[in-house]
């Protein structure tokens, strides 16, 4: 259920200065190649995808939800395998079909997600990274498709995210790159047995995304590309000020008051995801939630004196508070087996609005008592429905729903739940009401910011939705990209960065030579 801007896949030759984008390829993310570098595999749609570059042609090979996928790597003896967060890595045949489990997760070392495998050049072992909850044991592993399950794996090296195999042409030696402690590293890589060599040497202090082909090229993006800004924009899409630093934002909640935003924050190479509070009218930002925690989804008290959000714990999720103003640890409210991500409080402060999460993109809407926190479904449905928010008088609830087989904004009266109106006309995401309740808003397909008037009483709208301004917004799942300040005159929004160009990129050719000592000589 994203949105934002339209994202696709875009290709650029190395010896050419503009991207080309790839038809077809709406929404899709993680590519990876195949050998001959004829295809490219990736995630869309809830599809796992290939495409033939020669024609262009498309080609779904099985369902991977989207939110789940993580990283894909081909052989060259015509196996596909692909991570699933939560689950392991699966296989299948490049040709498509039933996937089936290769690598399941380890409970010992609280591992949660096994990503971004890599075939070694023999087409049977291959590397993957291992995340856990604990960024201690974050680290590479190597199996083989003809004996995973029937010998322990090998850790070959501690490291913070995905590796790749480089080849030194020149010395026909080969080198594993992997990001650890902030810097990317370089070290001896024996394909035969899986063991390093040598020590480890620095390859850059600032990279983000990377690609090692075998040519003796290293292309990457610096990570600071990677992040984005909260800023204000007015109604007619002009940019105001920003609030906070820089980061890697999913989430965004202003108080009732206006005095404080919360933010969900990440950083990519440990997995973390934490909350922080900015004091808007100092413009000051501060951590909120513990470090150890994975926090999402936070909500504020009516008051604005205390936030309430949600922690990952082995599949479930813990929901805890803690005052503004508070120093020490959140306080635990309740642990719940499944994963409830709060999204709003009622205006008497006595009802909680959460997506639970059924099964992989399929959430229902759940209700809870404040203090008693025993989860009800919102509706009796089989569509996925996320996003509530409760209208400021509490009459009615506003939600995202794909019951009409398209992603739509509705409004529903509450607590009976017997009224509804499909509020969208093409498509829509993430509504908020203004304070008054006078004002409904909803992102539209391409990150465009939609307005309605609301009707009165009888919460049933007669207008049509009119566009507001378009926004660079995020294209993965998350929260709030935006939050509504009180008269709905301006919007705080996750402002995506510039959209890429060429100069995003940088590209090192020869790299193995610029090492000292065991890489370079």
């Amino acid at each position: 259920m994203g949105g934002g801007a339209s994202a696709a896949l875009w290709m650029r030759r190395l010896d050419a200065d503009r991207f080309e984008r790839l038809a077809g390829t709406e929404d899709g993310a993680q590519p990876f190649w195949s050998l001959d570098g004829r295809q490219i595999g990736f995630f869309a749609q809830g599809k796992l995808k290939k495409m033939r570059l020669a024609d262009r042609a498309l080609e779904t090979l099985c369902d991977v939800p989207a939110t789940y996928a993580r990283g894909g790597a081909w052989s060259p003896k015509g196996i596909i395998l692909f991570g699933v967060n939560y689950k392991g890595l699966m296989r299948l045949p490049e040709s498509g079909g039933e996937p089936v489990p290769v690598a399941g997760l380890d409970s010992s070392i609280q591992e949660n997600s096994l990503r971004f495998p890599q075939f070694l050049a023999d087409g049977n072992h291959f590397l993957y990274f291992s995340r856990t909850l604990d960024p201690r044991n974050h680290a590479l592993y190597l199996d083989a498709l003809d004996t995973v399950g029937k010998r322990p794996r090998r850790k070959v090296v501690a490291a913070d995210g995905p590796s790749a195999v480089g080849h030194d042409p020149f010395s026909a030696r080969d080198f594993l790159v992997f990001p650890k402690e902030g810097r990317l590293w370089a070290q001896r890589f024996e394909i035969g047995s899986g063991r390093l060599l040598g020590e480890k040497t620095a390859i850059s202090d600032d990279v983000g995304q990377f690609g090692v082909p075998l040519t003796g090229t290293l292309v990457f993006r610096r990570a600071g590309a990677e992040q984005n800004t909260l800023r204000w924009f007015d109604r007619s899409g002009r940019a105001l000020e920003s609030v906070g630093k820089p980061g890697d934002y999913w989430d965004v909640e202003l108080s009732p008051d206006d005095s404080y935003a919360a933010a969900i924050n990440h950083r990519s190479s440990d997995g973390r995801f934490w909350l922080e509070t900015i004091d808007l009218a100092r413009n000051v930002q501060s951590p909120f939630s513990d470090a150890p925690l994975r926090s999402f989804a936070p909500v504020w008290s009516r008051d604005s004196k205390q936030l309430y959000f949600n922690s990952l714990v082995n599949g479930g999720s813990t929901i805890l508070a803690k005052p503004v103003d508070a120093t020490g640890s959140a306080r635990p409210l309740v642990n719940c087996a499944n994963r409830y991500d709060l999204r709003d409080l009622s205006p008497d402060a006595k009802i909680f609005l959460a997506d639970h999460e059924i099964e992989p993109d399929h959430f229902a809407i759940a209700t809870a008592t404040a203090g008693e926190f025993r989860w009800q479904p919102l509706e009796q449905t089989s569509a996925s429905m996320m996003k509530g928010q409760f209208s400021p008088d509490g009459r009615s609830v506003a939600y995202q729903s794909n019951e009409s087989g398209a992603i739509e904004i509705y409004v529903v009266d509450f607590p009976a739940v017997q009224r509804k109106q499909r509020i969208s006309t093409a498509g829509g995401i993430e509504p908020r009401w203004r304070h008054d309740g006078k004002e409904l808003f909803y992102l539209a397909p391409g990150g465009v910011l939609m307005s309605i008037a609301t009707a009165g009483p009888t919460g049933f709208y007669r207008a049509r939705p009119a566009p507001l301004f378009k926004f660079l917004g995020r294209s993965q799942d998350a929260g709030f990209q935006y939050a509504v300040y009180h008269d709905g005159r301006k919007f705080l929004v996750v402002n995506g960065a510039v959209e890429t160009n060429a100069r995003d990129l940088s590209v090192v050719f020869n790299w193995p030579q610029q090492l000292r000592g065991e890489g370079g000589q």
